[in-house]
């Protein structure tokens, strides 16, 4: 991820960590974060939701390509990216379960901190592969 902004990163590898805490230092305090499964606003409620969505799977979310950046990077920007997401679930009935879904993402910096993502990707694959394996299991 050399070429992705630090704040990206920073963010993204704190999912793949399990590090809720960190994600929330990266973001302003009205951050708004919208994805397939809805929308959280501020830091508490994503920390609250980094939680929730760790305690059932674990995260690589490390592969970024095709970074876009317009503006300024430690004030304001608007960056596009696309980035791979890799998880294994960690529950009873899916621990082991491989699945993902590669996302497009738009983020707008302030101050150099996260304020918006917006994030898009097809849940029918990654739901369908976890449905499969759970009824197998």
């Amino acid at each position: 991820m050399s070429d992705v902004p630090s704040v990206i990163s920073s963010f993204l590898s704190a999912w793949s960590e399990r590090d809720p805490s960190r994600a929330a230092a990266a973001v302003t305090d009205d951050v708004v974060v919208i994805d397939p499964n809805g929308r959280v606003e501020g830091p508490a409620p994503l920390v609250e939701h980094i939680e929730m969505v760790l305690r059932r799977f674990d995260f690589d979310a490390s592969s970024v390509h095709s970074c876009f950046v317009e503006g300024d990077l430690s004030a304001d920007a608007r960056i596009a990216f696309v980035f791979a997401c890799r998880m294994k679930g960690r529950s009873s009935r899916l621990a082991g379960v491989e699945t993902g879904f590669d996302a497009a993402v738009f983020v707008s910096l302030r101050a150099g901190k996260i304020a918006t993502w917006t994030e898009y990707w097809d849940p029918a694959p990654m739901v369908a592969g976890l449905a499969l394996a759970a009824s197998n299991g």
